[in-house]
């Protein structure tokens, strides 16, 4: 029987005091059946479908976070084995794997001319904790569980009431040889607005969280969750 890989994407970011949602995205893909890329939570957007044999592909857009600002060559942010080792090897430990996903943001980054993020346990924390609702509520969803999206991130203290602050969310689930950490940052730097938002030069720390679980009818599904913040 052929193995079915699966491959989602989510991001959202919010700023302070108002904690209103500046862009988010929505991606989900079958391998070599569906792709479907979507942004909320505004509804200005517009739709384009593109059909091939054995492939389906539906995008929705809307302007990003951040202007557009001129890249590399995409396929040159995606960090080599030899900088971030371990990243098509969805076997080792969950710290391993998360470890390697943050090396690999950080070397997009640096590419890209921007300041790497500095790691930071509280991010970690509400990064684990939002994916645990993803699948104890079976929703893959930046409002999870009924929870927004900063939930966790003020619950671990990250983002203090009252106090200055931003943050920003990036969600992936994958199945296979698409739950790996190579595959999600691969699918993250060629979804624009997923870029934009791991490209935030207003962004200075970062957390990763991976769980597997049950997620959709797929019983060993890779839920990642990238938080990033900033504080004023």
């Amino acid at each position: 029987m052929r193995r079915i890989a699966l491959v989602a994407l989510c991001l959202l970011v919010a700023c302070a005091a108002a904690g209103a949602p500046a862009a988010s995205a929505h991606f989900h893909a079958h391998l070599a059946q569906r792709q479907k890329l979507c942004q909320k939570p505004h509804k200005r957007c517009q739709q384009r479908k593109q059909r091939s044999v054995g492939q389906k592909q539906q995008s929705v857009s809307q302007t990003s976070r951040e202007p557009s600002t001129a890249l590399p060559p995409l396929t040159e942010l995606i960090a080599p084995e030899t900088a971030c080792p371990g990243q098509s090897d969805a076997s080792l430990p969950v710290a391993a794997q998360e470890a390697t996903m943050g090396c690999m943001i950080n070397f997009a980054r640096s590419v890209a001319g921007d300041a790497g993020l500095a790691p930071f346990p509280a991010l970690d924390d509400s990064s684990d904790d939002k994916a645990g609702d993803i699948i104890q509520c079976d929703e893959f969803s930046h409002t999870a569980c009924g929870r927004p999206f900063t939930y966790w991130i003020e619950q671990v203290g990250y983002a203090q009431p009252g106090a200055c602050w931003g943050a920003g969310e990036n969600l992936a689930w994958g199945t296979g040889e698409l739950g790996t950490v190579r595959s999600i940052l691969t699918a993250w730097v060629n979804s624009p607005d997923h870029l934009a938002n791991m490209l935030t030069a207003s962004f200075d720390h970062f957390g990763v969280g991976m769980e597997v679980g049950p997620l959709n009818g797929y019983p060993d599904a890779h839920i990642w969750v990238t938080h990033f913040g900033s504080l004023c």
